[in-house]
């Protein structure tokens, strides 16, 4: 609510004061001035003007927006969009996928991979076996793939996160603990309270349990992307290597056809005169260099044949 009320009051004095519209989008990277943000002041806070002056305050700290820079540097590396559950928790994106797909129940893990794939009311499913490729931020992909495994560890092979409840203590250990206060995955859907921390885990933790997992930083996420990235232009290279070998073949076949076909055309004029016909007919001229000898034909002398008409006419 902090963040969105700078951003409408950004969008609200340039459409009531400059009388220009401005995006959600475009606001992000534009401020105001301390009185321009007390103009401003939101409905909801109308009251309080105390309290929108603290907040208008903070906004123009230097403090407050080195973290604001750095917070969205970070948020420009992650690749794709953060997810496509909207306004919805990951509990409200389960219950309108049920409700847009007949009823069928969609657990946590399951609304989580599904909500970084498309929206809820599409025909959207989870599907074990797709990539990264499908996901709108590839480490998605190694997310989910890296809870099921731990999962299945501690439940056994046939452990379905699909349809079993989440183990939060699993995503703790895979995740390497919460990092800026987030859960590795379906944050906002795991009780916190029922949660057990990091230091308890590794309090209870034996030589049998799972290792608790280092968290990959923003470098190591963009370094995964550029090799799903590569692993996809290495597919599309191939693919078109392939397509330009199966057009070759084609040509080739093309050519062997018309071949034949001009070999059947020379069979059939020699069984039906007796004689072979010029092969100049079929094939083109030599060029000019092979027959313009010193040693030329009688043919070539003769005053009545053009010398520039072909040798099949000559020999006729």
């Amino acid at each position: 609510m902090h963040y969105e009320a700078r951003i409408q009051a950004i969008i609200k004095y340039h459409g009531t004061i400059l009388r220009e519209k401005v995006s959600k989008k475009d606001a992000r990277t534009m401020k105001l001035t301390r009185d321009q943000y007390l103009e401003m002041i939101p409905y909801w806070c109308a009251t309080h003007p105390g309290c929108w002056e603290r907040m208008v305050d903070q906004w123009c700290s230097d403090e407050w927006e080195e973290v604001h820079n750095t917070c969205r540097d970070r948020r420009l590396m992650m690749p794709g969009v953060p997810h496509h559950q909207g306004s919805r928790s990951l509990n409200g994106y389960a219950q309108a996928w049920s409700v847009s797909h007949g009823g069928q129940t969609c657990s946590i893990f399951k609304a989580f991979a599904m909500s970084h794939k498309a929206k809820a009311t599409s025909d959207v499913n989870y599907n074990p076996e797709d990539g990264p490729e499908v996901y709108n931020n590839g480490t998605i992909h190694s997310r989910l793939s890296e809870y099921t495994s731990m999962a299945r560890e501690v439940h056994g092979s046939e452990y379905d996160p699909s349809t079993e409840e989440l183990d939060a203590e699993v995503v703790m250990r895979v995740g390497g603990g919460k990092k800026h206060g987030r859960y590795w995955i379906c944050d906002g859907a795991i009780d916190s309270a029922a949660t057990p921390s990091l230091s308890q885990i590794r309090a209870s933790s034996t030589s049998a349990s799972p290792a608790i997992q280092p968290r990959q930083d923003t470098s190591q996420h963009r370094i995964q992307a550029l090799q799903n990235q590569l692993v996809e232009e290495r597919r599309e290279l191939q693919a078109q290597l392939e397509e330009e070998r199966r057009q070759r073949l084609e040509l080739d076949a093309r050519m062997r056809s018309e071949q034949q076909r001009t070999e059947d055309i020379l069979h059939y004029i020699q069984s039906a005169t007796g004689v072979a016909p010029p092969p100049s007919l079929f094939t083109p001229n030599p060029p000019p260099s092979q027959f313009s000898t010193p040693n030329q034909s009688a043919a070539s002398n003769d005053p009545h044949v053009s010398p520039t008409e072909p040798n099949c006419v000559r020999r006729l």
